[in-house]
């Protein structure tokens, strides 16, 4: 598989990142606005509204990622899409990310802050 990787606007080799999984440690943190019914609610709508959508789990950006000596550290976590809608999507995502920070450290620690692979493709 052919890819690049671009740290600090140049290519890096991928022995200069760390990828640290751990599905408790890097996982979302509960949060009042977005409790397991408030998340349920939300889910059963986008379903209600387009059917052909589904739940699947997803690599989660479990903290701030941090360069030492070099080299990049990325924390990993789990989430699903059903948690994405119910907090990336949550009309309060400024709150929560705002707690996430002010408790946490972290933007993300209160969101699914899902990883995908994504692509933009440039013609002329």
């Amino acid at each position: 598989m052919a890819y690049r990787l671009l740290l600090g606007g140049r290519e890096a080799g991928s022995h200069e990142v760390q990828i640290e999984f751990d599905r408790r440690a890097y996982g979302r943190v509960a949060h009042p606005l977005t409790e397991e019914a408030a998340i349920a609610a939300s889910w059963e709508a986008a379903r209600s509204s387009n059917p052909r959508i589904f739940n699947g789990s997803k690599f989660r950006l479990g903290g701030e990622i941090a360069t030492e000596n070099g080299r990049v550290r990325v924390r990993v976590g789990l989430t699903d899409y059903r948690d994405y809608l119910g907090t990336n999507r949550h009309p309060a995502v400024a709150t929560l990310a705002a707690d996430g920070r002010r408790d946490h450290g972290f933007e993300g620690a209160h969101l699914s802050n899902a990883v995908g692979c994504e692509t933009v493709l440039v013609t002329s």
